[in-house]
Formats: C-alpha cells, structure tokens, sequence
C-alpha cells in the first residue's frame, strides 16, 4: 500500500466516505444479496410482499419458489431458508414456519439435501474479504480493529467506514477512531475528544466573531 501525501490527502478528504473512483467490482462485491428476511433484497423476489405467507407455503404453486430457494447459493440449511422468509428469529411463530418448510418439502416431494449442497460447496467458496483484497489474509489481521486491515480496505480499496464495518461485523465510530489515529480521517478520535473535554473542565466552548457562548456541564 503506497501512502504518499496524495494519497493521504485524498483519503482525508473523503472523511469517512467511499472512493468515487474505486474499480467497481469492489462495489459489486460489497452490493452481493445478503441472507436474511430484510438484510438486502430478497433472494429469490422483488419484494418481500411478493414471498409466500406461511399458510400458503404449502399451496403447489409455491413449490417452484421453494425450490429456488433451497437452490440458492446464500441457503445452506432449513434455519437459513426460514430466516430468509420470516423476522422471526425464535419463538413459536418462527417454529411454525420451520415447520411449514419441512411440510412443504416433504409435500412437494422435493430432496432439500441435494438443493441445499448445491449453495454449500466450500471448495468454490471464497469470502468476501479475501475477493476484495485479492489473497488470504493471515488470521490475526481478520479483526475488525486491526488498524493495518481497516487501511487496505480504506485506502488501496476504497470502503466508506460503513461498509467496512458491515463487512467486518464491527461497530462504524471503531472503524473511524482507528483510522482517525492513524491520520487517515481528520479530527480527533471518541477517546481524544472525551480527554479534551475532561481538561476543559467539563466545558464546551464555541466562539466566533460576534460572542461567545460557554456550556458548563460539570453540574449537570
């Protein structure tokens, strides 16, 4: 990773934002659908509205839908074809849809293991980290906090600090603090403006030309 002026300028100015400029298969890799009724577009529909209900999943004209599903790349298991279908993550609602699954494949005849194989080859997996850096990364530098990782990602490859945390399963102000430290994003880290804020006084102060106006929070 080179890191001249420029490059540190450029990506200073971005303040957090995307590289306008980046190759734009990164931007296909991060826009990739994403498991989960509501995560990102429907797997299998235009629109959630258009999925089966869970009384008419077992209705034979849903049968091709089905199948699409558990022939789908992102379903591995009936839990991720539930997810898929439903919010519900627990309760008796999300029994009943699994239930209604498991009804239907054994209605509609279907062998939902050789489907689901079909989405769960590992030999032809590759994850989405390693495709947008282009190599394996070594184990250690996979953490969301690794400062090193989180500068590929937002320098040589362009990530917003939004996507970089979706991407690592990460909190974004984490993301920003770290390359805020490292003089990739201008201002000043949560930890430095809690310290200037401390040998304040507990005080924020704004002035301009005209007046000024001082906020005492130390009794607050």
């Amino acid at each position: 990773m080179r890191l001249s002026n420029d490059v540190i300028n450029d990506a200073r100015q971005r303040d957090g934002g995307i590289d306008e400029g980046r190759d734009e298969e990164i931007t296909e890799l991060l826009d990739t659908d994403q498991l989960g009724y509501g995560n990102s577009d429907p797997l299998e529909a235009d629109s959630y509205d258009d999925y089966p209900t869970l009384s008419d999943l077992t209705n034979p004209q849903q049968r091709p839908f089905l199948v699409d599903l558990l022939s789908n790349d992102n379903v591995n298991s009936i839990d991720d074809a539930v997810a898929e279908l439903t919010a519900a993550t627990g309760g008796t609602l999300a029994t009943d849809w699994r239930s209604a699954v498991e009804q239907a494949i054994d209605v509609f005849n279907i062998n939902a293991d050789e489907l689901l194989q079909q989405g769960n080859n590992e030999d032809n997996s590759v994850d989405k980290l390693t495709e947008i850096v282009g190599y394996d990364l070594a184990e250690e530098l996979r953490d969301g906090g690794n400062p090193l990782l989180l500068s590929v990602l937002y320098v040589e490859h362009g990530l917003s600090t939004n996507e970089i945390s979706e991407l690592l399963d990460t909190d974004e102000p984490t993301v920003r603090d770290k390359l805020t430290a490292v003089g990739l994003i201008g201002g000043k880290t949560r930890q430095q403006q809690r310290q200037a804020f401390e040998d304040n006084g507990g005080r924020l102060s704004h002035n301009d030309s005209s007046s000024g106006l001082t906020i005492d929070t130390s009794k607050l």
